[in-house]
Order: structure tokens, then C-alpha cells, then sequence
């Protein structure tokens, strides 16, 4: 196995392992620092990705969005293909379940990329420059490049999802910042590693 794969599973197996009252209270926080971004804030068009087994939620974000009246775009990937895609809905029942029972739109076209002003992006783990360990399969780091320069690539995680570094190549695309129930972190606004936002680490 390579060091990413092993990666993966450790961080797959830290996340399960989380209770019930721990996943909740570290959701709630995470969702608080979220709303409170000015990235987010001043967003008109948000790709939000739909969550599934043990990630942070984005059930709650996608629907506050949806009433804060923001373009709410959610990622679709052909079976298939190697392409994500962004499809917007205008409600939270225009997701069904889809394909491993993950959520998806049930309407499938394609919106205009060069639109999105805030991508929020899953991951395994983060590190302090901005790095993050995906699934594997590349499709943000591939969906980033046809997106505008002003998109804000935001990562969201548990805590311990976040480290000080991840092994990376080439073609890895780091997120602008990275949020967790604990800190708000945008590496390369401050200097690299440099906490951002710490007055919200009692929420």
C-alpha cells in the first residue's frame, strides 16, 4: 500500500469511530464557522457537497443556504467518467438516492462553472498548506481548473482530520483555507500554517 492509501484508511477508520454526541457537537460547530466566513457570506453561487456515511455534515449548510436565497450547486459525476460536474437545485428534495445510497440531484444538467464564487470540499484529511488527502480518484483536483481565480476552495473536517502535513503530488490543488469544529484556517493569507479566525474557537 502507498502512504496515501494507508492514509486514507486511518483517517476512514477516525471518523467512524466517533460517537453519536461527538459527531452532533462537532457538526454544530463546524456549520457555525461556516455561516460566519466572509467567503461564504458574500457568495451568490456555493457548490456544496452533499455528505454521505461519516462526514461532516452538509445537510444543515446546504439547506440554510437554500433559504439565505444563494445558487446552490451540488456535484454530480457521470458514471463512467472522470469529470465532476455542478448541478444546481432550488430545494432539498430535488436530491435522491442515488448510486451506493449517496444523495444526488434528479435533475442532471450541467450549470456554468466560471459562476461559482465558494466550493466547499470533502476530504480525509487536510494539512497546514492547504493539502488535502481525497478519495483517490482526483475529481476536484480536476474540477478546480474550470473554476474562476476568485473561486474560494474551502475544506471542512473533524479536528483530527487536520494535520500538520500530507504527502502530495504534481497535480494536488490545495484549498484555500480549511475549517473544523475547532479552528479556521487559511494558510496562505497569513503565512503558511497561521490560525485564522480564533475568535469563533468557543462556539
Amino acid at each position: 500500500m502507498t502512504e496515501k492509501e494507508i492514509l486514507r484508511r486511518e483517517f476512514q477508520i477516525k471518523r467512524k469511530a466517533l460517537s453519536g454526541s461527538e459527531r452532533k457537537t462537532a457538526q454544530e460547530a463546524v456549520f457555525r464557522r461556516l455561516i460566519q466566513l466572509p467567503a461564504f457570506q458574500s457568495a451568490q453561487s456555493v457548490l456544496l457537497f452533499v455528505s454521505y456515511g461519516s462526514e461532516v455534515d452538509t445537510h444543515q449548510l446546504i439547506s440554510y443556504s437554500l433559504s439565505e436565497g444563494k445558487r446552490v450547486l451540488v456535484p454530480f459525476c457521470e458514471p463512467g467518467k472522470d469529470e465532476m460536474a455542478a448541478v444546481q437545485i432550488r430545494a432539498m428534495d430535488e436530491l435522491v438516492l442515488g448510486k451506493h445510497g449517496i444523495l444526488a440531484p434528479k435533475e442532471k444538467k450541467q450549470a456554468e462553472n466560471s459562476s461559482i464564487d465558494f466550493i466547499l470540499t470533502p476530504g480525509l484529511a487536510f494539512d497546514l498548506e492547504g493539502y488535502r488527502l481525497g478519495y483517490g480518484r482526483g475529481y476536484y483536483d480536476r474540477f478546480f481548473g474550470s473554476v474562476s481565480e476568485r473561486a474560494v476552495r474551502v475544506g471542512v473536517g473533524f479536528d483530527f482530520q487536520l494535520v500538520p502535513r500530507l504527502p502530495h503530488d504534481p497535480l494536488d490543488l490545495p484549498v484555500h483555507g480549511i475549517v473544523t469544529d475547532r479552528r479556521i484556517i487559511f494558510p496562505n493569507e497569513t503565512g503558511s500554517g497561521t490560525e485564522t479566525g480564533e475568535f469563533l474557537t468557543n462556539f
